[in-house]
């Protein structure tokens, strides 16, 4: 009975050592035994004139996690620093501070959305035509590897895309059709923000790999 019982303490410990309570969505190790990659998704700045009722860090934030779950090859963790200050910026030349905020994580992942904009496909001269239109995105991309002494720079992008609605897509009221809900999932702007999303996580997933 008492080698039954340290059996089970011991498989206890095993498991809590593989899994983050704070974090079930994600294992820490492949099946073979080998460690992931330990990545913090650092929260998303926002710059666009997106101007809806929701967040698009929050959107994004959450598509990036929810895809890099089902894809399994990244141990995602929680961005619990507070580095947006003056003196800290993930896009500039000092990167020291990256490695004093993030440790002991592997790598870290910025992302600042820099358009947002949804413009007529061609020009229009009476306002109330209804017309295709273009969604066109751009996100600047920056991922530090801080396993090293000193972080570096493994890959700096800016991603563009643009997704087209013909004028035939019956309009949709985003006060209404909200993130968050099956009818936005559906819609024009959750299935462009969602395919953009998986263009994210195919160029991250790719990148900390091979610097892994």
């Amino acid at each position: 009975m008492f080698r039954l019982l340290t059996l089970f303490c011991a498989l206890g410990l095993f498991l809590t050592g593989c899994y983050d309570d704070s974090n079930q969505e994600f294992t820490r190790f492949y099946e073979d035994g080998r460690s992931k990659p330990s990545v913090v998704l650092a929260t998303i700045v926002d710059t666009t004139s997106f101007d809806y009722p929701w967040s698009l860090s929050e959107e994004f934030h959450s598509l990036l996690r929810s895809s890099f779950s089902s894809k399994g090859t990244l141990y995602i963790k929680e961005d619990n620093s507070s580095y947006l200050t003056s003196t800290k910026n993930p896009f500039g030349d000092d990167l020291d501070w990256i490695k004093q905020e993030y440790a002991p994580n592997e790598f870290v992942v910025f992302m600042e959305f820099i358009q947002h904009d949804q413009i007529p496909a061609k020009v229009v001269q009476d306002p109330l035509e209804n017309v295709s239109t273009n969604l066109n995105l751009a996100l600047r991309l920056r991922i530090v590897d801080i396993r090293g002494d000193h972080p570096k720079v493994i890959l700096q992008q800016v991603i563009k895309d643009s997704f087209y609605t013909p004028k035939n897509f019956l309009p949709v009221d985003y006060n209404d059709t909200v993130w968050g809900t099956e009818e936005y999932t559906q819609s024009p702007l959750g299935t462009a923000h969602l395919k953009f999303c998986q263009t994210l996580v195919e160029r991250l997933n790719d990148y900390i790999l091979l610097a892994k």
